[in-house]
Protein backbone atom coordinates (compact mmCIF):
# COMPACT_ATOMS: atom_id res chain seq x y z
CA UNK A 1 0.00 0.00 0.00
CA UNK A 2 1.46 3.09 -0.98
CA UNK A 3 1.89 6.26 1.42
CA UNK A 4 -0.87 7.74 -0.62
CA UNK A 5 -2.94 5.39 0.28
CA UNK A 6 -2.19 4.91 3.83
CA UNK A 7 -2.93 8.95 3.69
CA UNK A 8 -6.24 9.43 2.46
CA UNK A 9 -7.35 6.32 4.44
CA UNK A 10 -6.32 8.47 7.51
CA UNK A 11 -8.40 11.10 5.63
CA UNK A 12 -11.61 8.96 5.20
CA UNK A 13 -11.39 7.95 9.07
CA UNK A 14 -11.29 11.83 9.79
CA UNK A 15 -14.25 12.50 7.95
CA UNK A 16 -11.96 14.84 5.41
CA UNK A 17 -13.83 13.39 2.17
CA UNK A 18 -12.44 16.33 0.10
CA UNK A 19 -9.11 15.30 0.94
CA UNK A 20 -9.39 12.00 0.24
CA UNK A 21 -10.97 12.44 -2.99
CA UNK A 22 -8.10 14.58 -4.03
CA UNK A 23 -5.54 12.42 -2.87
CA UNK A 24 -7.46 9.33 -4.08
CA UNK A 25 -7.85 11.21 -7.43
CA UNK A 26 -3.69 11.67 -8.08
CA UNK A 27 -3.20 8.04 -7.59
CA UNK A 28 -5.21 6.70 -10.11
CA UNK A 29 -3.87 9.35 -12.66
CA UNK A 30 -0.60 8.82 -12.18
CA UNK A 31 -1.55 4.73 -11.56
CA UNK A 32 -4.53 3.63 -13.40
CA UNK A 33 -3.71 -0.01 -12.32
CA UNK A 34 -3.54 1.38 -8.28
CA UNK A 35 -6.63 -1.01 -7.02
CA UNK A 36 -6.23 0.49 -3.55
CA UNK A 37 -7.01 3.81 -5.04
CA UNK A 38 -9.68 2.87 -6.56
CA UNK A 39 -11.14 0.76 -4.15
CA UNK A 40 -11.01 3.55 -1.54
CA UNK A 41 -12.01 6.34 -4.64
CA UNK A 42 -15.35 4.16 -4.74
CA UNK A 43 -16.13 4.45 -0.60
CA UNK A 44 -15.37 8.42 -0.38
CA UNK A 45 -17.21 8.83 -3.13
CA UNK A 46 -20.14 6.77 -2.06
CA UNK A 47 -19.73 8.61 0.99
CA UNK A 48 -19.89 11.96 -0.58
CA UNK A 49 -23.27 10.58 -2.55
CA UNK A 50 -21.53 11.45 -5.52
CA UNK A 51 -22.95 8.05 -6.62
CA UNK A 52 -22.31 7.92 -10.80
CA UNK A 53 -18.77 8.16 -10.29
CA UNK A 54 -18.90 5.79 -7.19
CA UNK A 55 -20.30 3.31 -9.55
CA UNK A 56 -17.08 3.90 -11.82
CA UNK A 57 -14.45 4.05 -8.89
CA UNK A 58 -16.07 0.55 -7.93
CA UNK A 59 -16.13 -1.22 -11.29
CA UNK A 60 -12.60 -0.47 -11.89
CA UNK A 61 -11.56 -1.66 -8.19
CA UNK A 62 -13.77 -5.03 -9.20
CA UNK A 63 -11.15 -5.23 -12.17
CA UNK A 64 -8.94 -6.54 -9.50
CA UNK A 65 -8.92 -9.97 -7.56
CA UNK A 66 -8.21 -8.49 -4.62
CA UNK A 67 -10.79 -6.23 -4.38
CA UNK A 68 -13.50 -7.98 -6.85
CA UNK A 69 -15.79 -9.18 -4.10
CA UNK A 70 -15.87 -6.18 -2.04
CA UNK A 71 -16.10 -3.40 -4.82
CA UNK A 72 -18.87 -5.29 -6.78
CA UNK A 73 -20.95 -5.32 -3.14
CA UNK A 74 -20.28 -1.61 -2.66
CA UNK A 75 -21.45 -1.05 -6.22
CA UNK A 76 -24.84 -2.81 -5.68
CA UNK A 77 -25.14 -0.23 -2.73
CA UNK A 78 -24.31 2.84 -4.24
CA UNK A 79 -26.63 1.57 -7.46
CA UNK A 80 -29.16 1.21 -4.87
CA UNK A 81 -28.95 4.85 -3.15
CA UNK A 82 -28.62 6.20 -6.72
CA UNK A 83 -31.97 4.50 -7.61
CA UNK A 84 -30.75 1.70 -10.06
CA UNK A 85 -32.67 -1.23 -8.42
CA UNK A 86 -32.35 -3.44 -11.82
CA UNK A 87 -28.46 -3.10 -11.73
CA UNK A 88 -28.06 -3.55 -8.35
CA UNK A 89 -30.23 -6.75 -8.21
CA UNK A 90 -27.61 -8.00 -10.95
CA UNK A 91 -25.01 -6.91 -9.31
CA UNK A 92 -25.76 -8.36 -6.55
CA UNK A 93 -26.39 -11.70 -8.61
CA UNK A 94 -22.33 -11.49 -9.91
CA UNK A 95 -21.53 -10.89 -5.64
CA UNK A 96 -23.29 -14.20 -5.55
CA UNK A 97 -21.42 -15.67 -7.82
CA UNK A 98 -17.88 -14.49 -6.93
CA UNK A 99 -18.58 -15.92 -3.94
CA UNK A 100 -20.46 -13.89 -1.15
CA UNK A 101 -22.47 -15.80 1.17
CA UNK A 102 -23.47 -13.26 3.81
CA UNK A 103 -26.95 -13.86 3.89
CA UNK A 104 -27.36 -11.68 7.14
CA UNK A 105 -25.35 -8.80 5.79
CA UNK A 106 -28.07 -8.54 2.75
CA UNK A 107 -30.52 -8.47 5.18
CA UNK A 108 -29.29 -6.22 7.73
CA UNK A 109 -27.55 -3.19 5.75
CA UNK A 110 -29.41 -0.21 5.62
CA UNK A 111 -27.73 0.60 1.95
CA UNK A 112 -30.17 -2.47 0.44
CA UNK A 113 -33.64 -1.09 2.39
CA UNK A 114 -34.89 0.20 -0.96
CA UNK A 115 -34.61 -3.67 -2.30
CA UNK A 116 -36.41 -5.69 0.51
CA UNK A 117 -39.66 -5.68 -1.46
CA UNK A 118 -38.41 -6.71 -4.87
CA UNK A 119 -39.29 -9.80 -5.75
CA UNK A 120 -35.63 -10.85 -7.00
CA UNK A 121 -33.90 -9.59 -3.93
CA UNK A 122 -36.54 -11.83 -1.55
CA UNK A 123 -35.79 -14.91 -4.26
CA UNK A 124 -31.64 -14.46 -4.10
CA UNK A 125 -31.50 -14.25 -0.36
CA UNK A 126 -34.06 -17.18 -0.15
CA UNK A 127 -31.40 -19.26 -2.67
CA UNK A 128 -27.98 -17.98 -0.52
CA UNK A 129 -30.13 -18.87 2.38
CA UNK A 130 -30.47 -22.98 0.87
CA UNK A 131 -27.24 -22.72 -0.48
CA UNK A 132 -26.00 -22.32 3.23
CA UNK A 133 -28.25 -24.68 4.30
CA UNK A 134 -27.00 -27.63 1.82
CA UNK A 135 -23.22 -26.44 1.54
Amino acid sequence: MTDAIVKARGLIEDERLEDAERTLRSEVESSPENWDAWFYLGVTLHQLRRYEEAMHAHTRAAESSRYRLQALYNLALTQTQAGDHEGALETLGLVREAGYADVDQLRTDPDLDPLRSEARFQDLLRSMQNEGEVG
